[in-house]
């Protein structure tokens, strides 16, 4: 909503200039900032939930449960990660590519997508594991 009023008061403002409208009426508009209550908080699971978790994993699973909950990877890019990707040797993940729902690959959302995610030992252990 933001980017959209941007775009919009300069549009507004350059018909002002040029004398087609008299008053720049998004000027006046506010936006009204999302406010954090109790329901927005995220909840963070503890070390004996996220060992549940692992422990009840079915086996199909469990490598993408620890990759997800040790890298913060999103799903789209747990998705779209392939063995080019992962360096076992130096234990990072790249990520540089996401698929989405349907499996069609791409490039992650942003610039800041494109990053290099250090390997926790369990991590690289269970990859390690599913690879073999």
């Amino acid at each position: 909503m933001k980017k959209v009023m941007v775009s919009l008061r300069s549009i507004l403002s350059e018909a002002v200039e040029r004398e087609w409208i008299t008053h720049n009426v998004a000027l006046d508009v506010k936006l009204r900032r999302k406010s954090r209550t109790a329901e927005d908080e995220k909840i963070i699971p503890t070390k004996d939930e996220i060992r549940l978790i692992i422990e009840n994993a079915p086996a199909s699973h469990r490598a993408m449960f620890i990759t997800a909950i040790f890298t913060g990877m999103r799903i789209s890019e747990l998705r779209g990660l392939t063995w080019d990707c992962v360096d076992l040797t130096r234990r990072v993940i790249k990520v540089t590519k996401r698929a989405d729902e349907f499996g069609a690959m791409g490039a992650p959302k942003s610039r800041a997508g494109l990053r290099d995610i250090p390997m926790a030992p369990i991590v690289h252990q269970t990859l390690s594991a599913w690879r073999s």
